[in-house]
């Protein structure tokens, strides 16, 4: 799953920031995926997933944790990450612009 994160979601957006001329806050200079859950969760559509965090570092001082948060879906391979308190695909990160998506990354059972 780590792996798959970051090279279907970190590897993407170090690219695109490297390329990127902004006053916006400056990339990180790294990044690491944490999985954050222990065991697979199970949304409320019987889907299993499990949650992750991506922690940067601007320089050689101390890792900034939970910069990004979200889930993936190992069956669908499916990466959402969270905005507020909505989940979007992580293609919202690489700039598209997708809608929130209702139900997942929240365990069965879970209030919203």
């Amino acid at each position: 799953m780590r792996d798959r994160v970051q090279s279907r979601l970190v590897t993407p957006l170090a690219q695109q920031e490297s390329t990127r001329f902004s006053r916006g806050r400056p990339a990180p200079r790294e990044r690491r995926v944490r999985v954050t859950d222990v065991a697979a969760l199970v949304d409320g559509k019987g889907r299993s997933f499990l949650r992750f965090a991506v922690d940067v570092r601007f320089g050689s001082g101390d890792w900034r944790e939970g910069d990004i948060d979200g889930c993936m879906y190992p069956e669908s391979g499916a990466i959402y990450v969270k905005r507020g308190s909505e989940y979007r695909p992580a293609e919202f990160l690489l700039g598209k612009d997708l809608p929130a998506v209702t139900g997942v990354c929240e365990p069965s059972g879970a209030k919203s």
